[in-house]
């Protein structure tokens, strides 16, 4: 709160994004986890608490943040997060990930029997999680130097 009123004042007006205020700099609570894994940046996935923090309609989801995968793609971890490892297969067909094929300068009848040029094709695409399994080591955690911004006078 004391980093919002600050903001304010320092004339900094805060982002309304679907009937939200969002201040900048301002570290929001994600959510509450019974359960969390990662594998690398952008990589993790999560089950959500019974908690009033949590939307109810999500208490105990699985989801995932994965660069370049839908969050749809928690379907295939057939609600099991020890399913979220390296090799998984997250498949394109189950999360919509559509791969991209661009034609140039060639005009062809596609299956459908449409006359089709110049275009990008849009067909479903598998992603494999490849990354480096981490393991947090949470009491290691609190003996890294650790820098924080911080707002008006310290």
């Amino acid at each position: 709160d004391e980093c919002v009123r600050q903001i304010k004042e320092a004339g900094y007006k805060p982002v309304r994004h679907t009937g939200k205020d969002y201040c900048p700099g301002v570290a929001e609570i994600d959510g509450v986890y019974s359960e969390f894994k990662v594998t690398g940046a952008k990589r993790y996935c999560k089950r959500y608490a019974a908690d009033p923090v949590n939307k109810e309609r999500d208490w105990g989801k699985l989801a995932i943040t994965v660069a370049g995968v839908p969050k749809s793609g928690a379907a295939c971890l057939n609600d099991n997060i020890d399913n979220f490892r390296t090799g998984t297969k997250f498949i394109g067909s189950v999360t919509g990930k559509k791969q991209h094929t661009y034609f140039y300068n060639e005009i062809y009848t596609d299956d459908q029997g449409n006359l089709t040029g110049d275009s990008i094709d849009l067909s479903p695409c598998d992603y494999i999680l490849d990354s480096i399994e981490v393991v947090p080591n949470w009491e290691l955690m609190f003996y890294d130097e650790v820098k924080v911004q911080t707002y008006g006078e310290v």
